[in-house]
């Protein structure tokens, strides 16, 4: 069952098209004032003549002011006013209600029983359109008290005050059901918007996610994409790739029930994301829609990890020795970019390699590389890197060792020495310095490391500095 909660930034953009989307109704506010007005230059029409006691030169000015209400109706800001203040344009309607009784009698002129029932149900269907649920209903009262004083206030009206028990209940049919279709309109605005916005969240969300090249950061981005996607107060993520590295990842309050969203990638399951649901109102479930949004996010976000993989499995090989499993020149390369104050760089070399080869053959000698490679790769600690800088020279960076790196490069000796190969190796080894470069950090441990080889090989020489 899916189920939907507030989702964040999404809910001022639904405000927006709320605000936007109502903003012509206060203006055609102006409509219904101008309606006024015409059935004021009606009502003076039908009053004409000698005799009747109507100031119909009076009606015929509260006719233009009632287009000039209509035309100010249009130009005021009505989305920079406070809420409710549209609701004056009904209320200056009733004031022309009035002033036209004051100019003279039109009640017992026979049009005012067509004129006034249809100017009430005017002013009521308005407010119900520009006013929220029950204002109609409510702004009924004051209908009814303006168009009681305006019918009794006259001997013999056209129009029977008995006759508002028919009138004004109608208007408030009118009026609710005006009020409802708006705000019923309205909510599909905001679904739809949010739904926009839905879609184009996740396009971009997806740009982003395909520029990632780590796993554990693209499972961070996931877990909080999908919180705020599905508007859930929580979500847990969990990728993994090809090679059984796994990457998890939580965001939010991880409590209530949960939907879980396999992310399917090519012909494999790359991840799962699991949506905490928590305490929340069913919103936009009935159509199946969070279901054809999860089943998208599933599918777009899963093809993306999987390319993700193959993104990082070629950049991998590209930077990978074929023979000894270590990285390459490439990668070397690129290692001594990283150097920071406090990391060590040792440069490895096989002592009298060339005679391995012509002993034995090429072979063995390939033999020799691989098992250094793997040799140096298992006794590093995870923070360290090795790369096969060409031939039988390896190089290993390790992070932040200090003074320390010469114990490590000991050690690394003697495993070896100890492990029966064919050959020797000789080290050197020098420190990062603040101030240095990279190539002269490289320099100086090469330079170690052929005084390695000068004072009889199978040792150790830590450059100056």
């Amino acid at each position: 069952m899916w189920r939907k909660v507030g989702s964040g930034g999404r809910d001022r953009r639904s405000a927006e098209v709320t605000t936007s989307g109502a903003a012509w109704v206060p203006r055609a506010a102006g409509g219904f004032v101008l309606a006024a007005g015409a059935a004021s230059l009606l009502l003076a029409q039908l009053s004409a003549g000698p005799g009747t006691g109507v100031d119909t030169s009076g009606l015929w000015l509260l006719g233009l002011l009632g287009a000039l209400l209509c035309v100010l109706a249009w130009v005021v800001p009505w989305d920079a006013l406070p809420a409710g203040s549209s609701l004056a344009t009904p209320v200056a309607a009733l004031g022309l209600l009035l002033l036209v009784d004051r100019l003279g009698d039109l009640t017992t002129n026979p049009g005012a029983a067509a004129a006034y029932p249809v100017y009430l149900l005017l002013v009521l269907t308005w407010v119900g359109l520009s006013q929220p649920r029950r204002t109609a209903l409510a702004f009924s009262l004051c209908v009814g008290s303006v168009a009681a004083y305006v019918l009794t206030r006259h001997a013999g009206p056209a129009l029977e005050v008995w006759s508002l028990a028919v009138i004004l209940p109608t208007g408030v049919i009118l009026g609710e059901t005006a009020a409802w279709l708006a705000a019923r309109g309205q909510a599909l605005d905001r679904r739809e918007l949010r739904r926009a916005g839905d879609l184009q969240r996740l396009t971009e969300f997806l740009a982003g996610l395909a520029a990632e090249d780590d796993l554990d950061a693209a499972a961070v981005l996931v877990a909080r994409e999908a919180t705020a996607l599905f508007g859930c107060p929580g979500a847990s993520v969990e990728l993994s790739s090809a090679e059984g590295k796994r990457a998890a990842a939580e965001h939010g309050r991880l409590e209530g029930p949960a939907t879980s969203v396999p992310l399917v990638g090519g012909r494999r399951e790359v991840g799962r994301v699991e949506l905490f649901l928590g305490r929340q109102h069913d919103d936009t479930a009935a159509d199946g829609y969070l279901e054809g949004l999860a089943r998208l996010f599933a599918i777009q976000v899963g093809t993306t990890v999987a390319q993700l993989h193959t993104i990082n499995e070629l950049g991998r090989a590209a930077r990978r020795d074929a023979l000894t499993g270590t990285g390459n020149r490439r990668h070397a390369t690129e290692l001594l970019g990283t150097l920071r104050p406090g990391d060590a760089l040792l440069v490895v070399d096989l002592d009298r390699f060339k005679s391995v080869n012509d002993t034995w053959g090429h072979r063995a000698g390939d033999e020799v590389l691989h098992h250094l490679g793997t040799y140096l790769q298992a006794c590093v600690r995870s923070s360290d890197d090795v790369a096969r800088l060409g031939g039988d020279e390896f190089v290993v960076v390790a992070r932040a060792a200090g003074r320390d790196v010469t114990g490590t490069a000991e050690r690394l000796l003697r495993g070896w020495r100890q492990g029966g190969h064919r050959t020797t190796v000789s080290i050197g080894v020098a420190l990062h310095r603040p101030d240095g470069a990279a190539e002269d950090t490289f320099d100086r441990a090469d330079a170690a490391l052929y005084e390695a080889k000068s004072q009889g090989r199978d040792r150790v020489a830590l450059a100056d500095g």
